[in-house]
């Protein structure tokens, strides 16, 4: 379709306000509505392709769709994201392409700001077309190099704020992987932030877009969900109004010892199931949905966990689950029993083929305090056991590395998450100076041999490392004494990379000042 968007917004001032991306050759990307009456008004060579004309003419006199054309979502019991999709199915069954049905929905009633939003309106398009191959018997799947979903909106204006699920750590249309250790309160976490996005209230200490759930919960049963949403419910002497959002906005399905892959192993491989499709239909029944809770990864996940192509297509379908809801979803995973050794979180204690965080767009680990956390807060080693730390360890819009803090407070039977705010102990300048006058007296033995990073890897650790100091508290005690001038940090010679095996990457090693 070839549309001169300069002269329709001409014959319409009062749309001159809205955003286009245009080039020499005169195509564009329309954002805003568009009105349908310079359709027939523009005269050629300006106007739209008579075969577009006479699609949206004809949806818009049918008795079946004019209704839905004209904004009516009475056929669909006031759900306007099933009407949308109902809607681009009529335009691509009218021969429409993906450009064609965004166009030809901008001139219905049916727009509005959503359909601004790339993952709900590519989604919408994408499933419209795919409904009428499978329809027509064409098994052909979708075009994804569609030039229509290529296309980049340029705009100089300042860029609105990302429309966070929660603040900094999740977003619509995107998934995490949030892994822990049995037992450290994976799931009730995923139920205390499901509670907090649907009444609206922040949750440890960052803010939340209110929305609808769907929790996904293989490992629980009816009872036991109840039990843990109503002891939030009483902790929290939430009001009879607060008890009803719950009610009717959050959909948690107690699928313990059913079938919840979203993979399955057959004759020719690992392939997708059909709960996926089961999952969006829900979504998109239910509406307005923020957050989807895949708990757990084990039980999605039918391919073999440390083979990257299997963990590679669960995330796929994870993830297109994540683009044809518009929710972000959270999928809860297992960490590896040796990860229980480590001094510090990171991705590697998420369970599997790294393509489980390598697709994700967030990876967070919960974990139970350390040894060495509970004496740097002051925290006595019995006290300890009832503290989980939260740690942010990918993040592709959003810092990395965060670490927030949880109590686990007993209450009716389950171990609620308090979010807490820690306060380190001031580390005596007597203990920062013997750690720095081991590492000089350290690298004086070992000229050459360690660069700044090596050093930190291979000698860190609160319980088993030589300096029983963590990464963090070595990688700044090294900078430190370099910037003071006790310890250098220069090129290898050629002697050294030889004798210490420095590979190629290795541009400077740690020598001790000279006299």
């Amino acid at each position: 379709m070839s549309v001169n968007i300069p002269a329709l917004l001409g014959l319409f001032p009062e749309r001159a306000s809205a955003s286009t991306s245009v080039d020499e050759t005169g195509s564009s990307t329309i954002r805003g509505p568009c009105p349908y009456d310079a359709i027939v008004s523009l005269p050629k060579p300006l106007g739209f392709a008579p075969q577009f004309v006479a699609a949206v003419e004809f949806v818009r006199t049918d008795p079946r769709w004019g209704p839905v054309y004209r904004g009516d979502l009475s056929d669909y019991k006031g759900d306007h994201s099933i009407a949308d999709l109902a809607l681009c199915g009529e335009f691509a069954r009218q021969g429409l392409n993906a450009w064609d049905i965004d166009v030809a929905f901008r001139t219905s009633d049916l727009y509005r700001d959503k359909w601004e939003r790339d993952d709900y309106r590519n989604g919408t398009v994408g499933k419209a077309l795919e409904g009428v191959l499978k329809a027509s018997g064409n098994s052909r799947p979708p075009n994804v190099l569609d030039l229509h979903n290529g296309q980049i909106v340029i705009d100089t204006a300042e860029p609105a704020p990302r429309d966070y699920t929660l603040e900094d750590f999740l977003l619509p249309g995107k998934s995490a992987v949030l892994a822990g250790l049995g037992g450290v309160s994976k799931t009730q976490l995923a139920i205390q932030l499901s509670i907090a996005l649907v009444l609206g209230r922040g949750f440890m200490g960052k803010a939340v877009r209110s929305g609808n759930v769907i929790a996904i919960l293989g490992e629980e049963d009816k009872d036991e969900i109840a039990r843990r949403v109503n002891a939030v419910v009483r902790y929290e002497k939430l009001d009879g109004a607060q008890i009803h959002r719950l009610e009717t906005s959050i959909l948690a399905f107690p699928l313990v010892g059913r079938d919840i892959r979203l993979t399955a192993t057959g004759e020719n491989g690992l392939a997708e199931q059909d709960f996926a499709e089961s999952i969006i239909a829900a979504a998109r029944s239910m509406g307005d949905v923020r957050l989807i809770v895949l708990d757990h990864l084990a039980l999605i996940h039918g391919g073999d966990h440390n083979a990257r192509e299997d963990a590679a297509l669960t995330m796929t379908i994870v993830n297109r689950i994540a683009q044809e809801t518009g929710a972000s979803v959270l999928v809860l995973a297992h960490t590896p029993k040796s990860a229980s050794q480590q001094d510090e979180s990171d991705a590697s204690m998420i369970a599997g083929s790294t393509a489980f965080v390598d697709q994700a767009r967030g990876a967070w680990v919960l974990a139970r305090m350390r040894e060495g956390e509970a004496r740097k807060f002051g925290i006595s080693g019995e006290d300890r056991k009832q503290y989980v730390s939260l740690t942010i360890v990918k993040n592709n819009y959003g810092p990395t590395g965060e670490v927030v803090w949880f109590k686990r407070v007993p209450f009716d039977g389950v171990g609620l998450l308090e979010h807490v705010i820690l306060s380190a102990q001031a580390t005596s300048a007597q203990n920062v100076a013997d750690l720095e006058a081991r590492i000089v007296a350290f690298v004086g033995v070992y000229p050459g041999q360690y660069s700044k990073t090596r050093l930190r890897d291979s000698q860190s650790g609160k319980k088993n490392g030589r300096f029983k100091a963590s990464k963090s508290e070595l990688e700044g005690a090294i900078e430190t004494l370099i910037a003071d001038g006790r310890l250098v940090n220069r090129p290898p010679s050629a002697l050294e990379r030889t004798t210490f095996d420095l590979g190629p990457r290795v541009q400077h090693v740690l020598d001790v000042a000279g006299p």
